[in-house]
């Protein structure tokens, strides 16, 4: 018997803040799942925070290649840009 539990992007979210102070692989899946939302907003801000993610673990290249996804769609995003700079500043 297969259980099908639906859970919203917004609790989705809230469950990987809560999770990425403590257990990184549990945010990351949250975040993995709403990359294939069907909202292009939620997709764009699950990449922001799994860049943030991944840049906190030490994975620049891999913060930076989410980090450059969004922009492709959003070249306006401040904070994406800014994030981006200190990214790379910090790969070698």
């Amino acid at each position: 018997m297969t259980t099908t539990v639906q859970v919203s992007a917004d609790h989705l979210f809230r469950l990987a803040e809560a999770a990425g102070t403590q257990d990184g692989s549990a945010a990351e899946l949250a975040y993995e799942i709403l990359i294939n939302d069907v909202s292009q907003e939620v997709r764009l801000k699950a990449r922001f925070q799994l860049a943030r993610l991944e840049k906190r673990q030490g994975h620049f290249q891999r913060a930076a290649e989410l980090l450059k996804q969004v922009l492709e769609h959003r070249p306006e995003a401040v904070p994406v840009r800014s994030e981006l700079a200190d990214v790379l500043s910090k790969i070698e």
